[in-house]
């Protein structure tokens, strides 16, 4: 702030200017100059919430704008409907623990597959009955045994995309859901457009009826969809008789999926099993008689009754 010679003319110490030692510190400690007028102008304004506001949206626009400016690689896309990669193993000619006796499938072809968690143990058998590019019935169904894996419940959709891609489908819409009475309990039912994934045009897309019930004791789940004939409403009491259809064929030492199903026997309701009812036709009943469905598992049909030898 100051300097002090040190030396004079003849080598003494030169005296102390106390003036200008004063001067000098006073003017180091005195306040900073008002700021102009204009500056007190900027100032006050900036102190509007408003404009506060404002300033922070334009300098996050700015940060946004350079982020992307920025090269990146581009983002991981994921499924919604995909199910964790490598935790299912499909069972080589699977032995039937699940079976679909309903007289509108009588005639249909059908493929019977499983797959097992190899987290939990659970195991995993669909049932796939017609074809959905005929006009015919086609019902797939999936009876999902948990074991200690981790499960969470989904959404319907999600749960009807997963159904349909493990056949080459796909779902575009799915209503919303409303509750629908069988002998297993109250499913979670809903309308359900589904057409094959490969194709874009909505005129072979086919309306059906998307179904689901989830237990905790014991832990099983039992999902899937079923699809009348081109062109006709479905009928929700078709649909309740036929999971009423769905039937347990063995359960090995499983007895609690064996008292669920033995249960479950008490609310079978007459009119579904009645002879009158599998002669009527309904929204389910094929015209002719259904082309062979391609199996990639293992070829499914439905029991043959069988006949007395002849004497």
């Amino acid at each position: 702030m100051f300097s002090v010679d040190a030396s004079g003319p003849d080598n003494r110490p030169a005296p102390l200017d106390i003036a200008a030692m004063r001067s000098s510190l006073a003017a180091a400690m005195a306040p900073p100059p008002e700021p102009a007028p204009a500056m007190r102008r900027a100032r006050a304004l900036l102190e509007i919430p408003a404009v506060r506001r404002a300033g922070g949206l334009c300098a996050a626009a700015i940060g946004l704008w350079l982020g992307y400016a920025v090269p990146r690689s581009a983002p991981k896309v994921e499924i919604a409907h995909a199910e964790p990669a490598g935790e299912w193993l499909d069972v080589v000619k699977p032995f039937q623990l699940y079976d679909v006796a309903s007289p509108e499938f009588s005639t249909a072809f059908g493929v019977y597959e499983a797959q097992h968690n190899l987290v939990g143990g659970g195991r995993r058998d669909v049932v796939t009955l017609g074809a959905l590019d005929q006009n015919e019935p086609y019902l797939r169904v999936a009876f999902y045994r948990l074991g200690s894996e981790a499960a969470p419940q989904t959404s319907l959709f999600v749960e009807m995309a997963r159904r349909a891609s493990g056949a080459g489908l796909a779902v575009d819409r799915v209503s919303a859901p409303s509750l629908l009475t069988t002998r297993f309990g109250a499913f979670e039912t809903a309308d359900v457009t589904v057409s094959e994934a490969a194709s874009a045009s909505q005129d072979r897309a086919r309306t059906c009826v998307g179904f689901r019930l989830s237990t905790e004791s014991p832990r099983f789940r039992i999902s899937g969809f079923a699809c009348g004939q081109k062109g006709r409403p479905a009928d929700r009491s078709a649909i309740a008789c036929l999971i009423d259809r769905f039937d347990l064929v063995a359960a090995g030492e499983d007895q609690a999926l064996r008292a669920f199903f033995a249960g479950a026997e008490q609310g079978r309701r007459p009119e579904c099993f009645a002879s009158k009812m599998a002669q009527n036709a309904n929204w389910l009943a094929p015209q002719s008689s259904a082309p062979a469905l391609r199996a990639t598992k293992k070829e499914y049909a439905p029991p043959i009754p069988k006949t007395r030898p002849r004497t």
